[in-house]
């Protein structure tokens, strides 16, 4: 499956082209998003397109 489209929401795999972005929302949120995470923060946006 490529995507799913419903009148609100496009999900969809993220992408390299995501990766910036990613990184910048939820790769150095410390505080809220660590908790929820299994791996470490990233140290910056290379890290994120690694994984």
């Amino acid at each position: 499956m490529e995507q799913l489209e419903t009148d609100r929401y496009i999900l969809r795999k993220p992408n390299e082209n995501d990766a910036e972005e990613i990184y910048e929302r939820w790769g150095t949120d410390k505080e809220n998003m660590a908790q929820y995470k299994e791996h470490k923060l990233y140290r910056n946006v290379i890290e994120a397109k690694a994984l």
